[in-house]
């Protein structure tokens, strides 16, 4: 009787342990059609605070804050239609193996907020189900079988053409939608500040590339400033893995 109790207390303690570690990680498997990496890319100032390994399913990059000048042309333009720095949301972009822009979508803290006050599921709303936005109306869903699955690629639109140094002409682009463009490339920074090519980042593949702000004098070190519960979110819908909350 002693042996058992003994085996009980021991459970009970080991249980304990790995629930205090719960929001570490969860060995299961990712949604099927998600692509192997989903890159984000941070403006504004470097906050080392910021741990990039808590995201393994992630590729982080960094540019300028858009309004000192120091940001590739196409996506300081691009921010004047889209609020590509905004820390508490982020825009969403689906790139097909051709380069050409399939899906776009534009998801603000309200998700997450939502989620935590009904259900605590990051599944109340979802990347994945919920498109909130024109130019696209059909969920994110809908695209990750056709590009990432069976890796398809995207029509291009032909009226849709960025040159260097000018803002598009093509209608579309006074609301900000960029689907059927062939994404023009531009450079990016590592954390280290190395600098790439986003085309050489997605080296002919599809890919969901997720644009947010960082805000340089936030404390990010708690787990709790913007942007990085909208990558847990990103983390656990696509992959399943439950990224430690310090």
């Amino acid at each position: 009787m002693k042996t058992l109790k003994l085996n009980a207390l021991f459970l009970f303690l080991l249980c304990t342990v790995f629930s205090l570690d719960v929001d570490a990680q969860f060995k299961v498997k990712k949604y099927k059609h998600a692509p192997d990496k989903t890159i984000v890319v941070l403006i504004g100032a470097a906050n080392t605070s910021i741990d990039e390994t808590q995201f393994p399913h992630l590729k982080f990059y960094y540019l300028p804050e858009l309004r000192t000048g120091q940001a590739p042309d196409f996506i300081t333009r691009l921010g004047t239609k889209n609020d590509l720095s905004n820390w508490e949301t982020f825009m969403l972009f689906l790139v097909a193996k051709n380069g050409v822009v399939a899906y776009q979508n534009h998801y603000g803290k309200n998700m997450i907020e939502g989620y935590q006050r009904t259900s605590g599921s990051d599944l109340a709303w979802s990347i994945l189900n919920k498109p909130l936005i024109v130019p696209d109306k059909k969920p994110l869903e809908d695209y990750l079988p056709t590009y990432f699955t069976k890796a398809k690629d995207a029509k291009a639109d032909k009226k849709k053409l960025y040159t260097e140094g000018a803002d598009p002409t093509f209608k579309d682009w006074k609301k900000g939608d960029i689907i059927g463009l062939e994404l023009p490339d531009f450079e990016v920074n590592t954390a280290q500040g190395e600098s790439v090519s986003i085309k050489s980042i997605l080296n002919g593949n599809a890919g969901l590339i997720v644009f947010s702000g960082i805000k340089g004098n936030q404390d990010y070190s708690m787990g709790k400033a913007y942007p990085l519960p909208l990558l847990w979110h990103i983390e656990h819908v696509l992959y399943n893995y439950y990224p430690p909350r310090k």
